[in-house]
């Protein structure tokens, strides 16, 4: 299942160096910093050597153009230590006729590099698009013996194509939307092999990033292997009377 998300939301001028106006109410710290501390500095105090600064000024500037967008960005906390973050950038104003701001929301991220993502593993995987319908980009050998086909058969397809009628479709696109907003997901599903073998499968969804500061770019599938209850103690009665 996936886990809730805290967020955390700051109000940024548009204009450079992008000052802190204001934090969400009720929040004491963002990265460590204090939010009392916060105000009135800019976001370069989120900044650091592993940080793409240019992507994060732009994504500010553009919400002036009503532009939405969300990033996976590296951001240094009050100590210095580097922290990955998704983060939401959207226009903003507090009511009618002020002038436009930058409403930012840092969420956790559970994103894994796409090098890391694809390195060998004994559990089936397949590396998805992470945006509808959600299209197969590559299957390991173990995933493609699951689901009874080769990693040809499924290249570019739609994801669609394991669903059996008894798949929780909600449930299912629910998860993949919260892979493709940065956080990790786990669930159980009826699907459905090529073959139209119907099979119960434990899944795991995971955000995958192509650079530590980007968009997610893709969505990694894993099986998980299903874990099989260990048998119940049997009583001293039962046992005695196998023996008699």
């Amino acid at each position: 299942m996936s886990r809730p998300s805290r967020c955390q939301k700051m109000v940024l001028s548009v204009e450079n160096p992008h000052y802190i106006l204001a934090t969400e109410s009720g929040l004491e710290e963002i990265l460590e910093h204090s939010t009392n501390d916060l105000r009135c500095q800019t976001i370069q105090i989120f900044l650091g050597p592993g940080t793409d600064d240019v992507l994060f000024r732009s994504s500010i500037e553009r919400t002036t153009e009503g532009t939405c967008s969300k990033y996976q960005l590296m951001l240094y906390d009050r100590f210095g230590a580097c922290h990955k973050k998704m983060v939401h950038f959207s226009p903003y104003r507090d009511r009618p006729g002020t002038n436009q701001t930058c409403m930012v929301s840092i969420h956790r991220s559970d994103a894994l590099l796409l090098q890391d993502a694809l390195a060998d593993s004994h559990l089936g995987q397949a590396l998805i698009s992470a945006e509808w319908p959600f299209h197969f980009r590559r299957v390991n050998d173990p995933f493609a013996a699951t689901f009874e086909c080769s990693p040809f058969d499924v290249a570019g397809q739609p994801l669609s194509i394991l669903h059996s009628q008894t798949t929780d479709l909600p449930r299912w696109c629910a998860l993949l939307d919260a892979a493709a907003q940065g956080q990790a997901a786990r669930g159980r599903f009826h699907l459905a092999s090529l073959q139209q073998t119907q099979l119960r499968a434990a899944l795991s969804f995971f955000p995958v990033v192509d650079s530590p500061n980007g968009p997610i770019a893709h969505i990694l599938l894993r099986l998980e292997p299903e874990h099989t209850p260990a048998p119940r103690p049997r009583s001293p009665a039962a046992v005695r009377a196998d023996a008699s």
